[in-house]
Formats: structure tokens, sequence, C-alpha cells
């Protein structure tokens, strides 16, 4: 799909790369447009979804306009690479950034370590609030350690809110 046209919403216009990812989708709606942009690594996987068409790059990495999300692949985060973290092939790391109105923006950030299979053994997520909000005290991190047994069904998961 190219061009979508509905009367309440509005106007979509898409734009594709060579390989058929969705690159940018405008949407024009009387005199308010938005053109989020979306950024892929070589292997396909999402990189990034910004507040505008990106440039294309070998990574996937953010280009232009603001971040609404960012993943990275293959990075060691919580673990130790090779050792207690096999990352290889998989996703590591997710920011999720929120702009408000007020030129205001929050951010969750989520990181997952892996096993030897590829199995989810840690994950930890951590919720990144606004001043103005008034928070007194920090929000906690919240964490899970997961385990298996050989025929790959969870047989453990301990889970926290503090980091």
């Amino acid at each position: 799909m190219l061009t979508l046209i509905d009367h309440d919403q509005g106007t979509f216009i898409s734009s594709y790369d060579p390989d058929g990812h969705l690159l940018s989708g405008v949407q024009t709606n009387g005199s308010n447009s938005r053109t989020p942009g979306y950024n892929y690594d070589l292997l396909g996987r999402l990189g990034c979804e910004q507040t505008a068409a990106p440039t294309i790059s070998w990574n996937g990495a953010c280009s232009a306009g603001s971040t609404l999300l960012q993943n990275t692949y293959d990075t060691t985060f919580p673990g130790i690479q090779g050792s207690t973290d096999f990352p290889i092939g998989h996703l590591t790391q997710s920011v999720a950034t929120t702009y408000f109105p007020d030129s205001t923006s929050a951010i969750v950030t989520q990181q997952v370590q892996t096993d030897q299979r590829g199995r989810t053994v840690a994950a930890k997520m951590q919720l990144g609030l606004l001043s103005a909000w008034n928070v007194s005290t920090s929000l906690p991190i919240y964490q899970i350690a997961q385990s298996y047994n050989d025929a790959d069904l969870p047989t453990t998961s301990l889970t926290s809110g503090r980091g």
C-alpha cells in the first residue's frame, strides 16, 4: 500500500526500502502532518523509530527528528558476553521515549540477557519520569530472572522491583 485516503483520519502515504520494510508514513489531515520514520539494520531488524523520514544506515541508527524507539541487538548489557550472556542475534536493549506537548519526555529502558539457547534468562526495565511530575522517590527497576529445564520449559522465575 502506497497511499490510503481516510476521510476521518486524513491521507497516509507510505514509502518502503528495496526489502519491503516501511521507511516512512506521512499522515496529513488538514494543516496537520506527521512523518514517522523507521530505520533497519543490515539484517532487517528495526533499529529506530523516529519523527522524521530516515537516512538509511547499515546499523539502523536514528538519523533525523526525535527518537521514539531505539533498539540495540547483539550487545551485552547485563551480563558478560559468552559467559553469562549470549546476545548475538537477539534484541538486547530497547529505549522508548514519549514526548509531551510541553516539550518534556519520559523514557522506558528495557534490557535482556539470553542463554546459549537464546532463551531470556534475565530482563530489566527502568522508567525515567519527568521531574515536573514531582515523584519524590525514584521508581524501582523491575527485574526478572528465569531458568529452564531441558525441555525449554520455565522452572523458576524471580522478580523484583528494586535495582
